[in-house]
């Protein structure tokens, strides 16, 4: 049951986290400020990570 509540959630939360990272890629090809452009990169960096550990919970309910 848990891992199933798991596997829903995380796959629940990884296409909206794939089109966030997209959308700052667009974002990031924009005339941006220094300061926008590190808040832009600090952003994707959170985002990737984020989605980084969505795919390892997907990769550990396949194991059990």
């Amino acid at each position: 049951l848990i891992v199933n509540l798991f596997v829903f959630v995380s796959h629940e939360m990884r296409t909206p986290m794939a089109g966030i990272i997209g959308l700052l890629d667009l974002l990031a090809c924009d005339t941006l400020t220094p300061d926008q452009e590190m808040s832009v990169a600090q952003i994707r960096r959170c985002a990737t990570g984020l989605l980084a550990l969505v795919n390892n919970v997907l990769d550990i309910s396949k194991v059990n």
